[in-house]
């Protein structure tokens, strides 16, 4: 922890919005997925997840093209 205030403050702006986001993230997708399966059915929920499986995968492929 000690390493973490010796860095840059614009770093450590930056990890603390990239931690808040994929945490945030994490809490609130993973209760959407049983909001789905209880109003769209399993089948549909299934779709949503693989499909965003895919979206993810595609766009981490892509950025990181586009980084390099």
């Amino acid at each position: 922890m000690k390493e973490f205030w010796n860095l840059d403050k614009n770093l450590q702006l930056r990890l603390g919005i990239v931690f808040l986001g994929a945490f945030s993230y994490g809490t609130v997708f993973s209760s959407m997925t049983i909001y789905y399966n209880q109003h769209l059915g399993s089948a549909i929920t299934g779709i949503l997840l693989a499909l965003s499986a895919v979206a993810t995968f595609v766009a981490g492929i892509l950025a990181g093209f586009f980084a390099d």
